[in-house]
């Protein structure tokens, strides 16, 4: 079920995606904040698409990822939030 009105600060959507790292990596997520990459967290090229999969169902947003490219792809979880934020039309500091 999404939770699409949930969320309406980019602190918010980054506590749900650090949430949702600490299950996709079975990791206690201890120190992630905004500035945590992917890598750190120990997502692989692999889980970055049920990611995406997961976010887009979670925040109710569509996220154009193209595997093949790194060009303004998201890296870090605050880089995520603030793609969401963007794309829900929330303030983005």
């Amino acid at each position: 079920m999404s939770e699409t009105t949930a969320y309406d600060s980019v602190d918010a959507i980054v506590a749900k995606l650090i949430d949702m790292l600490r299950t996709t990596t079975k990791q206690s997520g201890e120190g992630w904040s905004a500035a945590t990459t992917l890598q750190e967290a120990g997502i692989d090229s692999f889980d970055v698409v049920e990611y995406i999969f997961e976010i887009e169902d979670t925040f109710g947003v569509e996220v154009d990822f193209n595997a093949n490219t790194t060009e303004d792809r998201p890296h870090t979880i605050g880089d995520f939030a603030t793609m969401i934020a963007k794309k829900r039309h929330l303030a983005v500091a």
